[in-house]
């Protein structure tokens, strides 16, 4: 499998809209097909780093990047590339982005896509409800700022220097 990943470019766009709307009908069965569109690829990733998965010179998946909040906004795989490490390989190549903690939103309803980030070492940090249904909250790393967990002892302030 040769597979490239780079940087979205405008050549990408309706290649990565057909995906969007193939990968989405596979994930969510549940959803009418009338409520995937072309043009939900635009919306949804409005604003965010976009990341392309090439296999030869077609995109077989990507992920879309909320930088300011280190968010893994989107990460989709076209079917037929389903099980190949497409989406594993996104997100490496995605985690330096994310300053070593990230986070990022799954439906509930979406057991298979749940299993995958908790292999990749993701955690439930909460759950919540969204107009789509219920969601896990889930994240990896940590927070520069937090302290790590296993500490027991303070660290002394002339460890600091």
């Amino acid at each position: 499998m040769n597979l490239e990943i780079r940087e979205f470019v405008e050549s990408d766009r309706a290649h990565l809209r057909k995906l969007y709307v193939a990968s989405r009908a596979a994930a969510f069965p549940w959803l009418p097909p009338s409520r995937l569109r072309l043009e939900d690829f635009d919306r949804d990733t409005r604003e965010e780093r976009v990341i392309v998965a090439l296999l030869g010179a077609t995109p077989a998946g990507f992920a879309s990047i909320w930088e300011p909040d280190h968010f893994l906004h989107n990460l989709f795989v076209h079917p037929d590339h389903f099980r190949k490490g497409i989406g594993r390989a996104l997100i490496g190549h995605c985690m330096p982005c994310f300053g070593g903690h990230a986070a990022l939103k799954c439906l509930k309803s979406n057991a298979g896509a749940h299993a995958f980030y908790l292999h990749l070492g993701w955690r439930v940090a909460e759950s919540g409800e969204s107009p789509e249904g219920p969601y896990f909250l889930m994240t990896i790393g940590r927070p520069p700022h937090q302290e790590p967990r296993h500490r027991q002892q303070p660290v002394e302030p002339k460890n600091l220097i």
